[in-house]
């Protein structure tokens, strides 16, 4: 006779807490930040759809990713997530705030234990972290830094400025010497 064999297959979820520090360092939940989560598959990228919270699929143009954006306690929770590395990338910040310059790398592992079962593991990152920090029940704790982001200043476009206006000024000047001589004749 024949032994069926069980298979089981785990399905993750993640949860992401948006927050930033008030005057008094205290966290304060923020919602409206919007981000969409995707996948490295090989080289190309691969954004998540969503239903209800649970991953209905994978695409690869973001335009079709489904959006994420937290709510008033500054919470999303995704479900259905597989073992693997995850990129949660901030698309809108908060009206105020920063956007994040990065994604955010999202390890989730899962351990086997006889007497617990599976369980899974959470750690994230920022891409300028060498270290990941351990999710406390799943949970990514994004940080947002109030201000607004200034357009960079600097490179090619400036020198091109500051070339005519100081060949303007020359220019200017020649211009009022010879009128002022002009005028003492």
């Amino acid at each position: 006779h024949s032994t069926e064999e069980k298979t089981t297959t785990y399905v993750w979820k993640l949860n992401v807490h948006k927050y930033t520090r008030n005057s008094t360092n205290k966290e304060e939940a923020l919602n409206g930040a919007k981000f969409v989560l995707y996948r490295e598959d090989g080289t190309e990228k691969k954004y998540a759809k969503l239903i209800n919270g649970r991953i209905a699929g994978w695409v690869a143009n973001k335009g079709d990713a489904t959006t994420l954006e937290t709510s008033g306690e500054g919470n999303i929770s995704i479900e259905g997530l597989n073992v693997g590395i995850y990129y949660l990338e901030e698309t809108e910040a908060p009206v105020g705030y920063n956007k994040l310059a990065k994604p955010i790398e999202v390890k989730i592992t899962a351990t086997s234990d006889d007497a617990t079962g599976v369980s899974e593991t959470v750690e994230y990152r920022n891409q300028n972290d060498s270290t990941y920090t351990l999710a406390t029940n799943a949970t990514v704790k994004v940080l947002n830094e109030a201000g607004t982001q200034l357009p960079s200043t600097g490179g090619i476009g400036t020198t091109i400025f500051y070339v005519i206006g100081g060949g303007l000024m020359a220019v200017a000047a020649v211009l009022l010497v010879t009128k002022k001589r002009m005028n003492n004749k």
